[in-house]
Parts: structure tokens; sequence; C-alpha cells
């Protein structure tokens, strides 16, 4: 025969008030905090990627992370049959590893903002001068490219005919070792900017 428990001595595992007019007050209360820190964050910048610097430099000056150091010069869109691109060229050498480094790794810090559209685009591919028809898949130490071009998809919704310029903005990146020392990554720390060059649109002023 099934014996019933009094409601009054069953044990409530939730934390919440049993009175259903307590338990909307507590609620609301919490989530009404919870908006507050939310809001906070947002207005400091903790949800959003750090692209944005006070003024950018003109082109052809020279930024470094802890990685790589680049010099941007001009971007040009570059239609195929494949789609659009965007191809910024730029100055670039890898001064922060004595032993060859993953493009992807490196490349990753490079962060493209098209003008006047804002939309970003990133992780490029690379290419230099002297493999004009060649992918680069690491950078070598201490090797200046000139004139190398690291190119990007044109971002979904962007008329390529609009474009005026771009605003390159590299962030710092972060040396990580693997476990047992087998091996290193390098990862970029979004939240931190160390420069952006403003580049104009192939064949018109700075």
């Amino acid at each position: 025969m099934a014996h019933h428990v009094p409601d009054a001595d069953v044990p409530r595992r939730s934390p919440l008030p049993a009175n259903p007019f307590a338990r909307f007050a507590l609620v609301s209360l919490v989530g009404a905090a919870g908006a507050v820190v939310l809001l906070g964050v947002a207005a400091f910048g903790g949800l959003e990627r750090a692209d944005a610097v006070a003024e950018p430099a003109g082109a052809g000056t020279e930024v470094e992370n802890a990685l790589i150091r680049i010099s941007p010069h001009q971007v040009r869109v570059v239609s195929d049959e494949l789609g659009d691109t965007v191809q910024l060229r730029a100055d670039i050498e890898m001064h922060g590893s004595e032993r060859p480094v993953f493009v992807a790794d490196a490349a990753r810090s490079v962060v493209l903002t098209l003008e006047p559209s804002g939309e970003r685009a990133e992780s490029p591919s690379v290419f230099f001068q002297r493999r004009p028809d060649g992918l680069v898949s690491h950078f070598q130490p201490h090797m200046p490219e000139a004139d190398a071009v690291l190119s990007w998809d044109l971002p979904d919704g962007v008329d390529a005919d609009g474009i005026e310029g771009a605003v390159v903005t590299v962030h710092e990146v972060e040396k990580l070792h693997s476990r047992g020392g087998g091996g290193v990554l390098w990862a970029t720390d979004d939240k931190a900017a160390v420069g952006a060059v403003g580049v104009p649109l192939e064949g018109t002023s700075p």
C-alpha cells in the first residue's frame, strides 16, 4: 500500500522560494542585475573584438606585435572565376621566432576593415613576390618580404565597387607551449590591438 508524504515534509531541491509571488520577485531581481552587468561589460568593449584604434596611422606605417612587423600600403579588389577577393599589399617580416611559423598563426592577427561599410575580413592567405603563384604556408625567421600580398574573400553583402579603402588592425599574439614541450602555438589576443593603419584603394590618393 502506497503512503503519501504530506507536501510540507517533501524536501525542496530548488533554491527558489515556494511562494510563487516571492519566486517571481527574486527571478526578476536576478535578471535585472544580470542585465546591468552585461551592459557594463559591453560599455567597456568586453563583448566585442578590440579593433577600434583612436586614429589609424597613414599608409606605409610599420606596426609590430610579438611575432611580426608589417607596413601596409594599399588594397585592391580582384575578381576572377572563383569570386571577389580583397588584397592588401604590405611589407612583412616575422621577427618573433627562430623557427618557421605557420602563416595561419601569424596572419590571424591582421584584420582588415573595409571602408566605408565597416565590414571586417579575417584570416588571410599570403603570397610573396618571389613566389607569386604559390600560397605561402610558413613565415621564415628574419626574412623581410617586400610587397607581400595578404588576400581575403570579399565579405558577403559588400559591393566591390563601393570600397574606398581599408583600415588594417594588428592584434597582439601570445606564444603558447604544448604539453611536453613538443610544439609551439601562437594565439591572437582579440582584445589587444597594437596599432592600425589606414590604406587607400589602389589607384587613389591616400
